[in-house]
């Protein structure tokens, strides 16, 4: 594109903008409010203003024309009718044509999918949103700023073949995604009502970027998790369309990762209008997860919403069998309390392990986490009344799974802040206590379970004989670490529940014939 004196008809027409007297608003550049009393432009010789408008127009420091300067220059034409004449003037006299055309011009490349399509994670390297190719780049800096009136001087003054579905910037993102990813509302309602190219709405369900067929706009406005944003997009979807038209549109542009993103943020109220034009959320699943997964990190509100609206709720709420891990286990990972006491009252399976493992669980998950809310959430875990006693052998695995994440976690937070010898001991320290209380938890919930229930056989019991050998590896674990102040807590621990699960006289000679008791 250039801004050439032939284009005089788009760019220097400011007759559509110039009223007498009109008050202006200069929100992209506070410099020029110094510069210049807009209510008086006429006492200032034509070369001072010309000079002003260079200075808008070329004066940048990187020598290229920004949005900033293009929105301040045409909000001169604004201030009243001789202002506008002047700008008109600028522009079919002075502008250099050859030094916009070469070195400030705005290019608009065409859209066409690319011939070997690359993922969403390799364009996000290649041509991340935010970060230009070759410098500044004034049109997706203009959709990012959200402002019609100069995207559409820019679009004007540019050939565009009507073969294109849409324009894309330089490393192939559609101006449709980037106004997604910007919050442009009022740009993403423009290319999507009054668009020259078919039906524009359908822009949202096309590719994001033309080297990646596999993400689309409303693809990343779900990833982006803004709810009142995603809540105005919806509006504009279903007020002109029709029930049909938006499930396909919905449909073809939300895909099964898309919809498991907006599981994480969505209202049960936007949950249920987009189940009433036909795309329902409850059943999405995809190769690691369920609705109910990542609905976990919505909170109890919209876990009732899956459970009063999936087909199978019992069912559904301890995830399928393809997927790695429950809900419960995505809960307790992701800290949320409110939503693991959600599950455990809807009777959550707490044993359940979809890979086999028995140290896989939601309970060793709490162990092996250093949060302070992995505390309370350990409590409720070890609570619920499907859990009864503990083991010997699932005592010694909880405990091993303790000291595991007290090593992760230490060696994590060290890394990550690079501290010195002095202040990893403080970090150890710390993260000991905490190991140390869940440990008395252990116990203490035992201890409860026992006294309510005298009779209650442990319900964690393997088919073999007393294992021992998770309480010494997890006893020498700690030791090799170094956390000297949880290894007699942790004896205490084991010693009570030997107690409790050595009656019967078989046990006890197992016991006694596998530790070393000298």
């Amino acid at each position: 594109m250039s801004l050439t004196p032939s284009s005089q008809d788009s760019w220097g027409d400011t007759s559509s903008d110039s009223t007498a007297s009109t008050p202006v608003s200069l929100s992209y550049t506070s410099q020029v409010h110094s510069l210049w009393p807009l209510g008086n432009l006429n006492v200032f010789p034509l070369d001072t203003i010309w000079n002003i408008f260079d200075e808008l127009l070329m004066g940048s420091r990187t020598g290229r024309l920004t949005h900033e300067h293009l929105h301040a220059f045409y909000s001169f034409s604004r201030v009243n009718e001789p202002a506008a004449e002047m700008v008109k003037n600028y522009i079919g006299r002075q502008i250099p044509s050859a030094y916009l055309m070469d070195q400030i011009s705005a290019r608009w490349y065409p859209y066409s999918t690319a011939d070997i399509p690359l993922t969403y994670d390799e364009i996000e390297q290649i041509a991340p949103l935010d970060n230009p190719l070759n410098g500044y780049d004034i049109v997706t800096d203009t959709i990012r700023d959200d402002c019609v009136d100069c995207f559409n001087r820019l679009s004007k003054s540019t050939t565009v073949p009507k073969r294109h579905a849409l324009g894309c910037n330089e490393g192939g993102w559609s101006y449709v995604a980037i106004a997604a990813c910007s919050n442009s509302f009022c740009l993403l309602e423009e290319f999507c009502t009054n668009s020259p190219y078919g039906r524009p709405i359908d822009n949202l369900a096309r590719p994001a970027n033309h080297n990646c067929v596999e993400v689309s706009p409303l693809d990343i406005m779900a990833h982006r998790q803004d709810l009142q944003f995603f809540e105005r997009l919806i509006d504009l979807i279903v007020s002109p369309l029709d029930d049909l038209r938006c499930l396909d549109l919905i449909s073809r542009g939300l895909s099964p990762k898309g919809r498991l993103d907006l599981c994480k943020f969505a209202t049960p109220h936007l949950a249920a209008r987009l189940h009433s034009v036909g795309v329902s959320l409850c059943d999405t699943i995809s190769a690691e997860a369920t609705a109910w997964h990542v609905g976990v990190s919505n909170g109890p509100a919209f876990l009732d919403y899956l459970f009063h609206n999936s087909q199978q709720p019992n069912v559904a709420l301890n995830g399928s069998s393809r997927c790695r891990n429950t809900p419960l286990f995505a809960a307790v990972n992701a800290d949320r309390l409110d939503s693991v006491r959600w599950l455990l009252e809807h009777d959550a399976d707490v044993h359940l392990s979809h890979t086999g493992d028995p140290r896989c669980t939601p309970v060793h998950l709490a162990m092996t986490k250093g949060s302070e809310v992995s505390e309370a959430i350990l409590e409720k875990l070890l609570s619920a009344t499907t859990l009864g006693s503990i083991s010997i052998t699932a005592s010694g695995m909880l405990l091993y799974s303790l000291i595991e994440g007290l090593i992760v976690t230490c060696h994590n937070e060290a890394v990550r802040n690079d501290i010195d010898e002095y202040e990893y001991k403080f970090l150890t320290n710390s993260h000991q206590q905490r190991a140390i209380r869940k440990c008395a938890l252990i116990r203490r919930v035992t201890e409860g379970v026992r006294f309510i229930y005298p009779s209650l056989e442990p319900h964690w019991l393997l088919p073999d004989e007393p294992d021992l050998r998770w309480h010494d590896e997890a006893k020498g674990l700690a030791i090799m670490a170094g956390f000297e102040n949880i290894v007699d807590i942790m004896e205490d621990c084991s010693n009570f529940i030997f107690k409790g699960c050595t009656s019967s006289p078989s046990v006890f000679r197992s016991l006694f014939l596998y530790r070393d008791w000298s």
